[in-house]
């Protein structure tokens, strides 16, 4: 399968895919995909073999549990260790699907924050920072967890909670966070 076209409309979006059966007697299928109300996004122009649709997936963490912030009051002993380990934990956990930058403070690269005496750490799911946490503590910096929070989104006046249903359209290194999906052959 190939991404033949995708055309974004606010937050909904159209995607088309060309199927090959590999078997030159068989024409290729082209079916158009209805996304709305898209969360989030990446996509690879590339070839896939499989699509999954999920609604449970460490991807749709953020939108579903509840999310804390992550602080430290000290200094980790060994900085350069951490940057190591927090990138080996990233890759573990999600490939190439989410930049590593996601849920840290942003007032601050990764490196400052891996260096820095104290302070806000991380804001996300209470899953993914436990595990920054045992980084953290391994390293002696007295982490800490403040807050919680439902994940919420804005309508383009107001904040309303995120929709428990929300699923994910997995395929090859691309993905989609959205409402729904329709599939219809073209």
């Amino acid at each position: 399968m190939f991404i033949t076209s995708i055309d974004f409309i606010a937050s909904d979006c159209k995607l088309k895919i060309s199927l090959d059966s590999g078997d030159e007697d068989i024409p290729n299928q082209l079916w158009e995909i209805q996304i709305n109300n898209i969360r989030e996004e990446e996509f690879q122009s590339e070839w896939f073999y499989d699509i999954q649709i999920l609604s449970r997936h460490k991807l749709l963490e953020p939108y579903f549990e509840i999310n804390k912030e992550l602080y430290i009051k000290r200094k980790a002993e060994n900085p350069d260790g951490l940057l190591k380990d927090l990138y080996v934990l990233h890759r573990k956990t999600f490939g190439d699907f989410r930049k590593i930058e996601k849920f840290f403070n942003t007032d601050k690269s990764l490196d400052e924050l891996c260096k820095m005496e104290f302070g806000l750490f991380a804001k996300g799911p209470q899953t993914y920072l436990n595990d920054y946490m045992t980084l953290l503590e391994k390293q002696n910096a007295e982490p800490y967890l403040y807050g919680a929070f439902k994940s919420k989104k804005w309508t383009g006046d107001r904040w309303i909670e995120e929709n428990p249903n929300l699923q994910l359209l997995l395929f090859g290194e691309s993905f989609f966070i959205a409402d729904e999906f329709r599939f219809r052959r073209i």
